[in-house]
């Protein structure tokens, strides 16, 4: 079975974790900012959109690969926020490297990449 299957709709379904992802991206934009567009996000009917967890945003890295490391359609080498505060410092938050796969933290007014999630 293909692991994300594009639904014709604007979302891209992950068949192993249930998640169901926006498949364009957008961006590139603050924290904040990002914080805000998820909450406003309409797409094929759905309304829940979020930013997702750094958790969730892993799932998408493939380790295997590079520039960009994922199997995700049309992921860029790019910088993407999560939702998921780093915890000794309130003005800094997860976020996920594309081009390398790899996980770090920054502060909210560095402008990163967006693509939300709902489930």
């Amino acid at each position: 079975m293909k692991r994300f299957v594009d639904n014709d709709n604007g979302t891209v379904t992950d068949t192993e974790t249930g998640l169901i992802w926006q498949k364009d991206h957008a961006g590139p934009m603050s924290w904040t900012q990002a914080m805000d567009y998820a909450s406003k996000l309409e797409l094929a009917g759905y309304t829940d959109w979020r930013l997702p967890t750094i958790k969730e945003l892993i799932t998408l890295i493939d380790f295997g690969k590079h520039d960009p490391a994922s199997n995700f359609p049309g992921m860029p080498s790019e910088w993407f926020w999560s939702s998921s505060p780093y915890a000794p410092y309130s003005v800094r938050t997860w976020y996920v490297n594309f081009n390398f796969g790899s996980v770090h933290n920054d502060v909210k007014y560095f402008d990163y990449y967006v693509r939300c999630v709902r489930g």
